[in-house]
């Protein structure tokens, strides 16, 4: 088995679905419209692949921060 990861391709919610669901941990997986949205809303989207499955994703949503800077006259 060789593993290729990929940044390029955003699977479908179904592959997502399948990856999260057999491997055990537990994640609203019947919402399907919800995990879509996740994906479709990250900044980055990393994946694993055995030939043409999906073995393993992992995304990143960043936040944008806004850091406040004030200065006070003495």
């Amino acid at each position: 088995m060789e593993i290729i990861y990929r940044k390029d391709i955003k699977p479908d919610t179904d592959q997502i679905v399948e990856v999260y669901n057999s491997s055990g941990i537990n994640r609203p997986t019947t919402d399907k419209e919800r995990i879509g949205k996740m994906y479709a809303n990250s900044n980055l989207v990393w994946t694993a692949w055995d030939k043409n499955k999906l073995v393993g994703i992992s995304r990143i949503k960043i936040y944008n921060e806004i850091n406040n800077i004030i200065r006070t006259q003495r």
